[in-house]
């Protein structure tokens, strides 16, 4: 499968054109400096692709490494929205904070996911550059998050990846399947000076990682860059580590500045969350994928429907042309043969209609499911959400979570005032709430109007 990926540097743009596999393999690149030239390689290589894959590789990106319990994906968007001042100490009102949930561990009931925050700036001029090529964003990867991916692929290791490119270097370190640290910094004088800061850096961290985990060291440094500067610092760091240091490569597919694709061949393992601030302008859908689903439903039983009508209708109307055509011509028996027939198809399509008039009703009972679902998640407090819900014909079990730590008497009044207020099912009396200060869940059985009351 080929795919476009158009890359973001502080220095440069440079657009790929892939196909992936088992291993990625690059049938072209090009550095572009405007539209014209990104629509000139694809017209040079005949692509009639309208999505491209975006890595940002900025040096002002922030990326942090967090581990938190498994939670639902509302429930993580919440977090980062609410957290996120806490884990950068930038200007909220210049960038984009977006997340990516990388491993989730369900024994430890622990998960753990990079938190990425983005000039905002930057984000927009990409949008901007994206529709002067005419394609859209199908996928945002952040460099540290490919960096880090290649770490991770030392499965239940401790590793380090370290990435360097000319007076900047990155260094990824991860303990089993999850992130332990990710930092960037750039180096300062001439080479030789600027390769001993960055040895000194890499130095620390790992110094860190030991005292962080009881002695613990780290088993193997990869480092990712051009050949002089990789191999320069493979000594300097030989003489003070004793594990495994190679310069990666890739199964001989990528050349040497092409290497951080190979993160990229962890995507169908990677658990992807919600784009929040990242997400291209107007490619969120709205809809839950449980009313796509009734909607796609309802759909299809109504073109089932309009087929099997005009269908008999038009067989029933050819016969009966073809009968008063042909009398005069024919004998009395083909006559009572083509009646026969007709009365037959007849009785199936009032078979038919039985069945049509059933299935017309299924339609409606859906529209009107997804009416009162629309109700119900429309008009319950922002604090409170769906943790589960039983669906019958006589109503709904629901049970409700407070998406803060714990609820009040007062929240859950607030919810049975706003179902109250729908008028789609019989009215719930308060006196049947019993709720303290410090429950987490409660749930509703609300009836459908003409039932008995809810509880």
């Amino acid at each position: 499968m080929k795919e476009v990926l158009i890359r973001f540097s502080n220095e440069y743009r440079e657009i790929l054109l892939i196909r992936k596999g088992r291993n990625s393999h690059i049938l072209d690149s090009q550095l572009i400096s405007s539209p014209e030239d990104a629509r000139g390689f694809l017209q040079r290589n005949g692509c009639s692709i309208r999505k491209a894959t975006v890595i940002l590789d900025d040096e002002n990106t922030v990326v942090k490494g967090v581990t938190t319990p498994v939670m639902k994906p509302k429930d993580i968007e919440g977090f980062v929205r609410t957290n996120s001042q806490e884990y950068f100490a930038l200007d909220q009102s210049e960038h984009s904070v977006d997340y990516r949930v990388i491993a989730r561990d369900r024994k430890s009931n622990e998960m753990t996911m990079i938190l990425a925050a983005a000039r905002k700036t930057k984000l927009r001029e990409i949008w901007s550059f994206l529709e002067g090529c005419s394609l859209t964003a199908a996928h945002i990867f952040i460099m540290q998050e490919l960096q880090m991916n290649l770490a991770l692929s030392a499965n239940g290791r401790s590793s380090a990846t370290v990435s360097i490119s000319g007076s900047r270097a990155s260094i990824s370190i991860v303990r089993g399947k999850g992130l332990f640290l990710q930092a960037s910094f750039e180096s300062e004088g001439n080479d030789s000076e600027g390769l001993s800061t960055i040895t000194d850096n890499i130095s620390y961290y790992l110094n860190f990682y030991s005292k962080q985990n009881f002695g613990e060291t780290v088993e193997m440094i990869r480092i990712i860059g051009d050949k002089d500067s990789s191999q320069g610092l493979k000594k300097a760091l030989e003489l003070s580590f004793d594990g495994k240091i190679s310069i990666s490569e890739i199964s001989g597919r990528l050349a040497k500045d092409h290497e951080y694709l190979g993160g990229m061949q962890r995507e169908s393992e990677v658990i992807l969350g919600k784009q929040l601030d990242y997400a291209y302008p107007g490619s969120r859908c709205q809809s839950t994928p449980f009313c796509r689903t009734m909607l796609h439903r309802i759909a299809a039983m109504t073109i089932l429907t309009v087929l099997f009508q005009a269908g008999f209708l038009g067989l029933e109307k050819l016969v009966l042309s073809n009968l008063e055509a042909d009398t005069a011509h024919v004998s009395v028996e083909e006559v009572s043969a083509a009646e026969a027939a007709l009365a037959e198809l007849k009785e199936k399509a009032s078979e038919l209609e039985g069945d049509i008039s059933a299935i017309e009703g299924m339609e409606n009972e859906d529209r009107n499911l997804v009416g009162k679902l629309y109700l119900i998640q429309r008009s319950i407090p922002s604090n409170i959400g769906i943790d589960s819900i039983a669906i019958s014909n006589s109503g709904m079990d629901i049970m409700f979570r407070m998406k803060d730590s714990t609820g009040s008497t007062l929240d859950a009044a607030r919810l049975v005032l706003a179902i109250n207020e729908t008028l789609a099912f019989e009215p719930v009396q308060l006196s049947f709430l019993e709720m303290d200060d410090s429950i987490e869940t409660f749930h509703l059985k609300l009836k459908y109007r003409g039932d008995e009351n809810g509880q």
